[in-house]
């Protein structure tokens, strides 16, 4: 009996270390998510569509090759892996017709990584 009393704070010391803390819920952002790839040579798709004041976030995969992913009129410059997905929020406050490009020398074709981002009114 003894030996039980002495192993009962023990045991209870192991089920306390056992227990799950409370799992927090992380929020998703809320919005539409766009996927795009990014390979050689090209993004697809090279042309997205938002609307003004839209939540949308861009969600960059890279396919083949290390890649850049470039709209200066929009304060984004993102580096795409092999491999990794990046998300890049877009912005949506103005509209107009953003060019993209790839912003990463990534061999013969890299001139031809270009797109454009329209954010309707």
């Amino acid at each position: 009996m003894k030996r039980l009393l002495l192993l009962s704070p023990i045991l209870m010391l192991l089920l306390a270390a056992c227990t799950t803390a409370p799992i927090v819920e992380q929020v998703a952002p809320q919005g539409r998510i766009i996927p795009v790839t990014a390979e050689l040579w090209k993004f697809t798709p090279n042309v997205i569509q938002a609307k003004q004041g839209e939540e949308a976030v861009l969600q960059i995969t890279g396919v083949s090759g290390t890649h850049g992913f470039s709209v200066p009129d929009l304060g984004i410059n993102a580096t795409i892996i092999q491999g990794q997905t990046v998300s890049v929020t877009l912005p949506t406050d103005r509209p107009g017709t953003f060019d993209f490009r790839c912003s990463v020398p990534c061999g013969a074709g890299h001139k031809d990584m270009t797109g454009q981002i329209i954010v309707a009114p």
